[in-house]
Order: C-alpha cells, then structure tokens, then sequence
C-alpha cells in the first residue's frame, strides 16, 4: 500500500511538470513530443499514452492532447484514493473504540492480540465459557490462557456493542477492495481511451503506422531534473502498433 501511495505521488508530481511545460510552450524542452511553429508534428505512440495512463489515469490522455476526458479519469482516480483514506480512517476508530469498550467493559489485559481473540470474545461472555466450548469439541490448541487473554463481559449489552463495533470496523477495512477493484477498472478504461486518442491524432495529422513506429520516449539533459541519468547516459524506448 505503502509502494502504491508513493508510485501515485510521483506520478501526480510528473503530471503537475507536464501541465507546467505544457503551458510554457517552450520548444525543444516539452517531455513529449510537440509540434513547434515551423515545423511538422511529430507522431505519438499509443503505447506510451496507454503505459502513463496506468501509471495515471489521465496522464495518457493529456500525452494525447486530449485532457478534457482524461480529468475524469484523473478526478475518479483522486476520489478513490480519497475514499480509501476515509475509510481506513473509520476502520481505525472503530477498532480502537471496541478495543477500549472490551477492557472497560470486560477486563481485557493490554497486549497485542490477533484478529481472531476479538471475534471469539464478541460471541462468549467469558473465556471459561469459550475454553469449555472448545473442549467439548476437542479443539485443544484454540484454548486460551487465563493469564494472557482474560475476558469476562459485565453485561450482554457492552458484548453486543463490542460486536456491532467491530463488524463495522472489518466492513471499512474490507470495502477498501472495492475501491482498489474501481482503480483497476479506472485504469482500464483510461488506458483504453488514451490509445483512442494517441490514434485520433496521428489520424488527424496525417500520420503513417511507420511513422508512429519511429516514435520514441527519451530523456534529454534538461530532464535530470525529473529522472536523474549518469553523464553519457541516454535512455530511448520505442514501440510500434
């Protein structure tokens, strides 16, 4: 999770010094190719648009000159990772209320304690009524000790409480799948739309499937700034479709 915070943030970094170049219009120094005043555009691989709309939705289209759809991309992509924060924030807090309502409420010790403790002490009232449970059904190595995990709910109330508590907690946590599973679809479909624009606009300027071939993607030495590269280094990609 951690690795994909970062990858977007960096990501979201490139795309704000694309915007910025972009408006400068300085020829000779554009990440992409751009046409200048004299001279003819240059052909843009679909290949690259669709790779930097995975990186960022959005950022494949803006590859393609066309912006005014990849910002939905770009907002749905900024709103999921929005709700993926939210909701991580409201599975943390109700995680830490039930944990403070069982020790209140049922003497739990302090001390680390795995998920499936709190499941089991949401459905028994004390841990001589689990051990026994487990004993009648000869499941030995699910007994607690006493010493270490100690419960005794004072009411059924604060049990029940405990328990809605902590299954809003796991429905928080768990719906941040969902969220990932629309990023994936997010990127899908602006990966697909980024390529149908990189298409429309070699189509618009004439462009061959052999000069779209000869595109490439390079870094030159008034880019270190954004991927540094040892001198005599040069970094060239090429694709063709």
């Amino acid at each position: 999770m951690r690795f994909l915070i970062g990858l977007i943030l960096v990501a979201t970094v490139s795309a704000s010094s694309l915007l910025a170049q972009f408006r400068e219009q300085k020829q000779g120094t554009t990440f992409f190719p751009q046409a200048s005043a004299t001279s003819r555009p240059e052909p843009k691989s679909a290949f690259v648009g669709a790779a930097l709309s995975f990186l960022l939705p959005g950022l494949g289209e803006l590859y393609a000159g066309n912006f005014e759809t990849g910002r939905y991309f770009l907002g749905a992509e900024v709103a999921m990772w929005l709700g993926i924060g939210a909701q991580r924030l409201r599975g943390a807090s109700f995680e830490s209320d039930y944990k403070v309502l069982a020790r209140r409420n049922a003497g739990v010790s302090d001390g680390e304690k795995d998920a499936q403790f709190w499941k089991d002490i949401s459905a028994f009232n004390s841990i001589e009524e689990f051990n026994a449970d487990r004993l009648r059904a000869r499941d030995f190595g699910r007994l607690y000790d006493p010493q270490t995990h100690f419960w005794q709910w004072n009411s059924e109330a604060n049990r029940r409480q405990f328990r809605d508590l902590r299954i809003r907690s796991d429905e928080a946590y768990q719906s941040i799948y969902y969220f990932i599973a629309a990023m994936g679809v997010n990127r899908v479909l602006s990966m697909i739309n980024a390529a149908r624009g990189v298409n429309a606009y070699n189509e618009t300027n004439s462009f061959s499937k052999q000069d779209e071939a000869e595109t490439s993607l390079y870094f030159l030495p008034e880019h270190r700034s954004l991927c540094p590269l040892p001198d005599g280094i040069r970094v060239e990609f090429q694709a063709s479709f």
